[in-house]
């Protein structure tokens, strides 16, 4: 965390590692498929402002290079080993009681 005065700066990465996913297309398992995946890394940062005591605003990014999964298959649920969603930006109000 990185902090000016009244500014305040984080950020946070996470790095996965390729691993095997059993993959069964439609639920047929004669095509059942196990498959190496790349590894990957995603990124997400927060700038606050403090305006007061109590009152902070907030930035906040997740998944800021906007890393999804490649390939996706909406018939096998258990099929999701990475983001499905790319980059998501948010602001908030933070309280402090």
């Amino acid at each position: 965390m990185f902090k000016i005065r009244r500014v305040n700066l984080s950020t946070s990465a996470n790095f996965t590692g390729s691993m095997f996913i059993d993959h069964v297309p439609k639920e047929d398992e004669t095509n059942y498929i196990l498959e190496k995946t790349d590894p990957y890394a995603t990124v997400n940062a927060r700038i606050g402002y403090r305006i007061n005591r109590l009152l902070e605003i907030q930035l906040i990014a997740k998944n800021l290079f906007d890393y999804t999964q490649p390939t996706r298959d909406i018939t096998d649920a258990a099929y999701i080993y990475a983001p499905l969603i790319g980059r998501q930006i948010s602001a908030g109000l933070s309280i402090d009681l």
